[in-house]
């Protein structure tokens, strides 16, 4: 269901929703989620050495897809959980459970599943994943949850505006990238800590190469982007253009 490959995804929702009728599909999520995060916090533990150990004939360019294809395929499942458990009669056990996996409730540290991830310039594919999970997690846990993070959260992702690689830009402007933007824009305190200043040379690349090719999906956000620079510093704002 949640392979990265669109045909095994593809196949695996088809037996999914063959299995369990609509009605019955968030029962079944409740019945094994603790199995589900176990599996999930296993597999974003995995490293390339464990994969190698495991089939010691593999060459470079596989173990590296094998690594992939596992970290995206457990990011996804953490979305696509989500969005079963809407249907949940008490959807905060999982929630909390998801919240404690990645430990959203305290402050980021370097030992972050997430963050470790979101740092990872070897895996680009992964970068773009930790940020569709992001937008996620914006969309459907309570912006409270995010309190102590959401300038670290905004800074991060800013970072990445210049980032030339499509995957990370796509999973940017897709829609986390405004999110958590919005979200920040209505903590006083979190605008206070984002430095624009640092940030002009990134958006000036996002700009002259349309975020690095995305063409409308870029442009159809760039007013409401600007917009939200504007409430973290109207004064720098004038520099970007």
């Amino acid at each position: 269901m949640n392979d990265p490959n669109p045909e095994v995804a593809q196949i695996a929702t088809k037996a999914f929703e063959q299995t369990f009728p609509e009605d019955k599909r968030a029962s079944a999520l409740g019945f094994c989620q603790d199995n589900l995060i176990g599996h999930i916090l296993n597999t974003c533990k995995l490293t390339k050495e464990k994969i190698i150990e495991e089939n010691n004939s593999l060459e470079d360019v596989q173990v590296d897809e094998v690594y992939d294809r596992n970290i995206l395929s457990a990011l996804n499942s953490v979305s696509a959980a989500l969005k079963l458990n809407e249907k949940q009669v008490d959807p905060w056990v999982l929630k909390n459970k998801i919240i404690e996996l990645y430990s959203l409730d305290q402050p980021l540290k370097g030992n972050s599943i997430l963050l470790g991830f979101l740092h990872n310039k070897k895996r680009p594919r992964i970068r773009g994943g930790a940020i569709e999970l992001i937008h996620s997690l914006f969309s459907y846990l309570d912006v409270q949850v995010f309190e102590k993070n959401i300038s670290e959260l905004t800074t991060m992702l800013l970072d990445m505006l210049d980032d030339k690689e499509r995957s990370v830009q796509r999973a940017l402007w897709k829609g986390c990238l405004l999110t958590v933007m919005k979200t920040a824009t209505n903590d006083k305190p979190a605008c206070e800590k984002i430095e624009l200043k640092k940030y002009e040379n990134k958006v000036l690349f996002a700009v002259k190469t349309a975020a690095s090719g995305l063409g409308s999906l870029f442009y159809d956000r760039l007013v409401e982007f600007f917009s939200y620079l504007e409430s973290f510093s109207a004064k720098n704002l004038k520099n970007f253009f």
